[in-house]
C-alpha cells in the first residue's frame, strides 16, 4: 500500500529524518509531499562550484546529503516528493534504479500533461524539461532496495533567491533602463509612461537596499514587480539610445549588459532634457528633484551601487565615445530617442 502525505513546508533536516525512519521501520510504501524553505542540497557528485551563490547572503541552507548528482535548490513554491517504497528484485537481489528514475520520470510527464504542459524526458540527462527549461530535478538513493530522496518539481519557485550579488544589480539596473528608455521614446504613450514610471522609482528605491540584503524576499518582489512593470512599458516602445550604446560597450569591451546599459543613463538623460514638454514631465515623475538636477542624481545612484557613469572607467576616450554616441544615434534603436 502507498501511502500519500502532505506535509506542507518542512525544514531539509526534518524531511530527511522522517524518510530515514520510515525507510528504516515502516513496512508501508510512503509517498511524502511537501516544499522546503530555501536550502541548497549538494549530491555526492556535486561540484561546490555550482553554488552560485553564497547560501547565507539569500537566506538559504547549504546541506550535503547521500543522493546521487549535483546540486540542487529547494524552496518555497517548489513541490518536493520523496518515495519511500520497495523495488521489485532485478537480478542477484539487486534493484533496477534506472528503471526507477524513468518511472518518476513518466509520472512527472503524464502529471504535467494533465495541467495542459507539456514536458518531455532528455536521453541524455535525468530530470523533466519543458522545451529546454528544465523543470524538475530527480535524485534518488537507494539502500536495502528501499528508496530515499526522490524529485523536485517547479510549480511557483522565488528563483530570484539564488541570483549572486552580480546577476542582481546587473538585472536591477536593465530593468530600470528598460523603464527610462521607454519614457524618452518616440513610441511612449500613456500606458508605457504610467508603467515606466512607477517602475523606475520602485527599481530606483530598491536595488540599492536589496544589495544589501540579498536575503530580503521582501525586496526581492518590489524588484522582481518593477521589472515586469519595466519590461512591459518597453514591449510598447522598445529600447532607445542607452541600449543602442550598450551593444559595442558589451561586444567590443565585455561590458556585462545590465552596466553597458545603463552606465550612460544619466548622459541620454541630460541629452533628453529639453526636448519634449511631455517627456520632460513624465520624466519629473520618477526623480524627487527638479529635472536640471536629475543627470547628478542618476550619477550618484549609480556610483553608490559600485557602477562608474563615465566611459573612460571602461577603457573608452573622449574621441571614441563621441564616435559611439554618433554611432548609436544612427542605429535602429537610436532613431527611438527623442533626441535623435
Amino acid at each position: 500500500m502507498l501511502r500519500a502525505r502532505w506535509l506542507g513546508r518542512v525544514p531539509y533536516g526534518e524531511a530527511d529524518r522522517l524518510q530515514r525512519a520510515l525507510h528504516e521501520r515502516a513496512a508501508d510504501d510512503y509517498l511524502l509531499l511537501l516544499e522546503h524553505p530555501h536550502v541548497y542540497t549538494l549530491g555526492t557528485t556535486a561540484d561546490p562550484a555550482h553554488v552560485l551563490v553564497q547560501p547565507a547572503t539569500v537566506g538559504a541552507e547549504l546541506v550535503h546529503v547521500d543522493r546521487g548528482g549535483d546540486v540542487t535548490y529547494h524552496g518555497p513554491g517548489q513541490l518536493v516528493g520523496y518515495p519511500i517504497v520497495t523495488l521489485p528484485e532485478w537480478r542477484d537481489g539487486l534493484r533496477d534504479v534506472v528503471a526507477y528514475v524513468r518511472l518518476l520520470e513518466d509520472v512527472l510527464v503524464g502529471a504535467l500533461a494533465g495541467f495542459g504542459i507539456e514536458a518531455h524526458r532528455e536521453p541524455r540527462y535525468t530530470g523533466v524539461w519543458v522545451g529546454d527549461e528544465k523543470i524538475a530535478a530527480i535524485g534518488v538513493k537507494v539502500a536495502r532496495g528501499r528508496t530515499r530522496h526522490g524529485f523536485a518539481l517547479n510549480v511557483d519557485p522565488d528563483l530570484t533567491m539564488t541570483l549572486p550579488a552580480s546577476v542582481t544589480l546587473q538585472s536591477g539596473l536593465d530593468a530600470l533602463s528598460h523603464a527610462l528608455e521607454s519614457i524618452w521614446n518616440v513610441n511612449a504613450n500613456p500606458v508605457s509612461d504610467a508603467l515606466a514610471v512607477s517602475a523606475a522609482r520602485a527599481m530606483m528605491a530598491t536595488l540599492p537596499a536589496l544589495m544589501q540584503d540579498l536575503g530580503d524576499a521582501g525586496l526581492r518582489a518590489r524588484a522582481s514587480q518593477a521589472a515586469l512593470q519595466a519590461g512591459l512599458a518597453f514591449s510598447n516602445t522598445k529600447t532607445a539610445l542607452a541600449h543602442s550604446l550598450s551593444y559595442e560597450m558589451t561586444l567590443r569591451y565585455g561590458l556585462p549588459h545590465g552596466i553597458a546599459c545603463s552606465f550612460t543613463l544619466p548622459l541620454v538623460l541630460e541629452r533628453a532634457r529639453g526636448r519634449d514638454a511631455a517627456r520632460d514631465a513624465t520624466l519629473a515623475q520618477v526623480f524627487d528633484c527638479p529635472l536640471a538636477d536629475a543627470g547628478d542624481r542618476l550619477r550618484a545612484f549609480l556610483e553608490s551601487l559600485g557602477v562608474s557613469p563615465r566611459f573612460e572607467a571602461y577603457g573608452v576616450d573622449a574621441s571614441e565615445s563621441t564616435r559611439m554616441i554618433a554611432d548609436a544615434l544612427e542605429g535602429p534603436r537610436g532613431r527611438n530617442f527623442i533626441g535623435a
